[in-house]
């Protein structure tokens, strides 16, 4: 089966290798890019592919045309598009016998758009999926042909729900790969009326504000650990990047306002937050926080 495959970030590199080691799939080419600011996980995959003599071609946003041109040419069964934050313009979708198959990390319908990994451990959700779906000209919303629920642990960062995932891509991959070739893969439509999209995220999403539960603040410190952009401290005009955080247990009087340090250790900071709790943050750099001061 003639396959190619476009993306440049960690799921991206994990289909290279699953692909590349199935016997009935020729890998014929790779739709990439040379660099990427808005990938925190970006993977440069030419290294691969010069090792292998597989084709690439680097994307950049005005060159759809010549994207569609270098896949058309490759004669190609399927392609798939895997960790790739880019509509997939409606010409390419037709340069492969079976489409474009694509990976979205939500249980879709529900959670399109973006960023669905931090948005599911921000808002606090219990699970969610790994789907792989045939992309058409709406954002997530092509059928679906493979789909596998993950659990999400309280306790979970962004980078190791995204490992769980892609265990769960590995096997899905292989099986839609056999089915494929067997003819016997099943195509299951959305149902609209189920879709919810969520948003791009910026900075300000990131910012703690202690009047949030310490609880909630764990959460969001999560959500954005390492290798993503980290949740931040906005201080006297300067970013304070927090690369981990526990709830403090012990009882904290609700007299004391919120976003007061209550002690320092070294990279380790513990604020007062909403309520009678308290978060201890570690930050990613030095700082000069003292204790008794306010955030």
């Amino acid at each position: 089966m003639r396959t190619a495959l476009i993306g440049c970030v960690k799921s991206s590199e994990m289909a290279l290798k699953i692909l590349s080691d199935i016997d009935n799939v020729e890998l014929c080419g790779v739709v990439t890019k040379s660099k990427s600011a808005m990938n925190a996980d970006f993977v440069d995959l030419t290294s691969w592919c010069k090792d292998s003599n597989t084709p690439y071609y680097f994307y950049d946003n005005s060159s759809a045309e010549g994207m569609k041109h270098f896949l058309s040419e490759l004669s190609l069964d399927v392609i798939f598009c895997i960790g790739w934050s880019h509509l997939i313009e409606e010409s390419v979708l037709h340069c492969a016998k079976y489409g474009v198959i694509g990976f979205h990390p939500a249980k879709l319908p529900e959670n399109r758009g973006r960023h669905p990994l931090i948005w599911a451990l921000t808002l606090g959700l219990e699970e969610t999926a790994s789907t792989f779906f045939r992309i058409d000209s709406g954002t997530d919303s092509g059928d679906i042909v493979s789909q596998k629920l993950v659990k999400i642990d309280s306790r979970d960062t962004a980078k190791e729900l995204y490992e769980r995932v892609l265990v769960s891509a590995q096997q899905q991959l292989i099986d839609i790969i056999n089915r494929l070739d067997n003819q016997s893969l099943t195509y299951t439509a959305q149902d609209p009326s189920k879709a919810t999209y969520w948003r791009k995220r910026s900075r300000a999403d990131g910012i703690i504000d202690f009047r949030m539960s310490a609880e909630a603040i764990y959460t969001l410190v999560r959500a954005l650990a390492p290798p993503y952009p980290c949740a931040e401290i906005l201080t006297k005009g300067a970013y304070l990047k927090v690369i981990q955080a526990e709830v403090d247990e012990s009882c904290v009087s609700r007299n004391i306002e919120h976003g007061k340090v209550l002690a320092v250790e070294g990279r380790w900071v513990t604020v007062k937050a909403y309520g009678n709790n308290a978060v201890r943050l570690k930050l990613a750099t030095p700082h000069n926080l003292t204790e008794g001061s306010y955030l």
